[in-house]
Formats: C-alpha cells, sequence, structure tokens
C-alpha cells in the first residue's frame, strides 16, 4: 500500500504541476521567435494534448489492465517514460513531450487506482484512497511553491533546474515502481493478474490483513 502511496505522489507530482510552467516554458524555450499571442497560442495547443491522450485514452487502457493485468510493469513503464521525457524536454518538440506525457498519465491513471483495491482490504479501501489522496495533494500543494523557487532563483527564461526537479520525481516514482514490483513478485501478489483473477486472490488475503499491516 505503502509503496502505491509513494507512486502516487511522486508521478502526480512529477506531471500535474509541470502545466503550472509549461505555457510560459514552450513560449520561452521553443517560440520565443514568434509574436507573443502566436507563441501563446501555439504553448496552449500542445499544452492540451496531456489531457486529450488521457481522456480518450484511459477507458481503453483500463479495458486493456481488466484483462491481462501487468499492473506493476505499466507502472514501472510510465515511470520510466517520465525520466526520458524530462530528460529530453528541451530538445524534444514540445508536441511529442507532451504527447508523452499524456501518454504517461494514461498508463499511470489505468493501472495506479485499480491497484488500491487490490492491495488493501475492502472494508479500509475508502481510509486508503483518503491517505493516499491527501499525501497526493500534499505534494501538490509543495511541489509549485518548490518550482516557484526554482523559477525565480534562475532568472527569466531558465527552466533547467524546474525540469531537474521533474525528472527527479520521475526517477523516485521509477524506484518506488521497482520495489512494487519486487514485493508483488516475492509474495505472488495480484497486481500483475487478470482483474477477475485478481479480485479472487486479493480477496483471500485482505481479509486477514489490516491496512496497519499493508507494506
Amino acid at each position: 500500500f505503502w509503496l502505491l502511496v509513494g507512486l502516487c505522489v511522486a508521478l502526480y507530482c512529477a506531471i500535474l504541476p509541470f502545466n503550472n510552467v509549461a505555457s510560459a516554458f514552450f513560449v520561452e524555450t521553443w517560440y520565443s521567435n514568434l509574436p507573443l499571442a502566436d507563441a501563446q497560442q501555439r504553448a496552449g495547443n500542445v499544452m492540451s494534448l496531456i489531457f486529450l491522450v488521457s481522456a480518450f485514452g484511459t477507458p481503453p487502457f483500463g479495458g486493456l489492465v481488466d484483462l491481462i493485468g501487468q499492473r506493476t510493469h505499466f507502472l514501472m513503464l510510465s515511470s520510466v517514460l517520465v525520466v526520458v521525457t524530462y530528460a529530453m524536454i528541451f530538445v524534444m518538440p514540445p508536441a511529442v513531450s507532451t504527447l508523452c506525457l499524456g501518454i504517461v498519465y494514461t498508463i499511470f491513471a489505468g493501472a495506479l487506482w485499480p491497484a488500491f483495491t487490490l492491495a488493501v482490504p475492502q472494508a479500509q479501501l475508502g481510509t486508503a484512497y483518503g491517505v493516499a489522496t491527501a499525501l497526493q495533494n500534499a505534494g501538490l500543494a509543495i511541489v509549485p511553491l518548490v518550482v516557484g523557487h526554482l523559477q525565480a532563483a534562475g532568472g527569466a527564461g531558465h527552466y533547467l533546474g524546474v525540469m531537474r526537479t521533474f525528472l527527479a520525481f520521475g526517477v523516485v516514482g521509477s524506484v518506488f515502481s521497482a520495489l512494487l514490483w519486487q514485493s508483488n513478485y516475492a509474495s505472488r501478489g495480484p497486481l500483475n493478474l487478470p482483474s477477475a483473477e485478481a479480485e479472487k486472490e486479493a480477496r483471500k488475503v485482505n481479509e486477514k490483513t489490516p491496512l496497519t499491516e499493508i507494506r
């Protein structure tokens, strides 16, 4: 459970706060040769790709996860893709980087939240979601403050420190996802099973395991 929470906080902090600086980042680094109005319009267009991809991609991807499972593998894939995206964001065209983050958001949401139902007893699922959401929102409240400080320190047009911060969250997410895979593998957990099979296996374990004892 706590590995899922850590992964939740790390990956959401790597994606959602990016939207706070994405427009200025693209305008100042990629579209600086255009008139400001045109640059802002282009930046807005590419920023919308993150949520556009997620809006259309998450439902069918969720169905795929139900069918084949492999949740820990998908979570590792999304974490690694975050690292790759931010490592190349200064050389990768804006549409490509936001498309990659949209794919991350789709894969991550489709694999993460169903995993909670397999890692936590049904009677404590509301508490589990509450804890995960509270810590996620705490991270989303703190990260923009850090980003703002880095922007102020770097000055206009300097985003290296900001992108390194998002990259660091991707690395942390990759560590959590690897630990989650290892924990699930070692305990023969249900996270990589198709949903129908996973629910049966999770019920056997979770009926005996209170939330306070779940790793």
